[in-house]
């Protein structure tokens, strides 16, 4: 307990898993409240602003000076 975790232990992913999640709901806050519109996909009906897999995030928004204050803000907040 007094080391921490170290890479390749098996609670790894299932923090990664919990803390991400804590992400995708800010970033799903800010799009419900209209702040962020994301990447709109033409077979999808909903725009993606974020994409996770594995250990990687991904977001996404169009080329706005808003979006990217919005999306500095996420992860500042994410941050703290």
């Amino acid at each position: 307990m007094s080391e921490g975790l170290r890479q390749g232990d098996p609670l790894s992913p299932l923090l990664f898993v919990l803390v991400a999640d804590g992400l995708t709901c800010m970033v799903n806050n800010c799009k419900n409240a209209a702040l962020l519109e994301g990447l709109w996909v033409n077979n999808l009906d909903e725009a993606i602003v974020n994409l996770q897999c594995a250990d990687d995030t991904l977001l996404m928004g169009k080329c706005h000076s808003m979006e990217a204050i919005v999306l500095k803000w996420i992860l500042y907040s994410f941050e703290l």
